[in-house]
């Protein structure tokens, strides 16, 4: 079984979870200053992007309530798709998305996603850049808990819930890993962001994919 190095000891694991945006591609910047925007057009006070990281939830009016915004979920999403100025299917991976999956599964190990974007725009997402065969279980959590996803991923791959890692870029991803029983793992991609995933439970932070490569040893 594959070793996964982390600060504490190394683990054996038996699979990786990916979230998409902010891990695979370089869209949570780019949602965070849509967001950030809606906020401010809207009258309300916008969080830093670090304060974004370690605040935003799945409550989605509960946290444009408490940056100051008191319009309904329907004016809300209609103020951010009016200044949504990127095309989250038109983004490309980074650059080592493609080899991170391709050694992971030299390394025997199954790679599934739960992440927010629709199953359909993930299918369509993974086919038109060639990388749909790595993945062996992939959901949405649109609308629904994250933590009871991981779980059902991991049963889905009959794994234990302890011997797999799951890779997200917010402090929400590291919180609903951890209760779920898998090892939360936190990608900063570059932005300084790796005290709020430590501080949120992260196991193990890393900038990017290519470094997390490393800390796994078939």
């Amino acid at each position: 079984m594959p070793t996964l190095f982390l600060p504490e000891g190394p683990v054996e694991i038996c699979a990786v979870g990916l979230d998409i945006d902010g891990v695979q591609r370089d869209t949570a910047y780019l949602a965070y200053r849509t967001l950030a925007q809606t906020i401010v057009t809207l009258g309300g006070t916008p969080p830093s992007y670090v304060q974004w990281v370690r605040q935003y939830s799945h409550d989605f009016l509960g946290f444009y309530r408490s940056c100051g915004v008191s319009h309904t979920v329907e004016r809300i999403t209609e103020v951010y798709r009016g200044i949504l100025q990127y095309a989250e299917d038109a983004t490309a991976p980074f650059d080592d998305v493609a080899s991170f999956l391709a050694y992971i599964d030299t390394c025997g190990l199954p790679a599934f996603v739960v992440s927010g974007v629709r199953i359909q725009l993930q299918f369509e997402w993974f086919v038109k850049h060639g990388i749909h065969e790595y993945f062996a279980h992939v959901v949405s959590s649109f609308g629904r808990p994250k933590v009871r996803l991981l779980e059902d991923a991991c049963l889905a791959l009959a794994i234990p819930f302890r011997a797999a890692c799951y890779v997200g870029d917010l402090a929400c991803d590291m919180q609903d890993a951890r209760a779920a029983g898998l090892i939360p793992i936190g990608m900063t991609r570059g932005y300084d962001t790796r005290d709020v995933l430590t501080e949120a439970g992260a196991a193990l932070v890393v900038d990017h994919l290519e470094e997390l490569a490393l800390q796994i040893v078939p």
